[in-house]
Formats: structure tokens, sequence, C-alpha cells
């Protein structure tokens, strides 16, 4: 049975944003959501990164670290 966390979105796409942005963790808001560039990345897409997130095979600072060392 998944766990309240596990149930809560952990990925949202924002509208928007300028191009050189693609992901980030908004620390103001401490709730561990990964914010994606809807302009950027789809929601297929979106909803890969979501399901890595939920079952626990990554961290949203690893797929930032990932996307970041193949240069965005």
């Amino acid at each position: 049975m998944p766990t309240p966390a596990q149930d809560q979105a952990r990925v949202v796409r924002v509208p928007g944003v300028p191009p050189n942005v693609v992901m980030w963790v908004d620390h103001e808001h401490a709730d561990g959501v990964l914010r994606l560039n809807a302009d950027l990345i789809d929601t297929p897409t979106a909803q890969q990164l979501e399901a890595a997130l939920k079952e626990g095979s990554c961290t949203a600072a690893e797929l930032i670290q990932a996307l970041v060392a193949r240069g965005g």
C-alpha cells in the first residue's frame, strides 16, 4: 500500500518558464516536488519521471544531476 508521500504528486509541469530552465525543486515550498518546464518536457515524459520518483528508483536531485551531466 502506498504511503501518503507516494500518493502525492512528485512532478508538476509549469508553463511560462524561461527556456534555459528545464527542471528544479522549489526549496521555498519545501514540498519535494520536481517542477518541470512544460514547454520543454511533455506529459508522457513527466509521467515517466513521476513513476521513477514514486517507485524510489531515483531522487529529484539525481534526475537534475543526470540532466546537467548530459548537458541539458
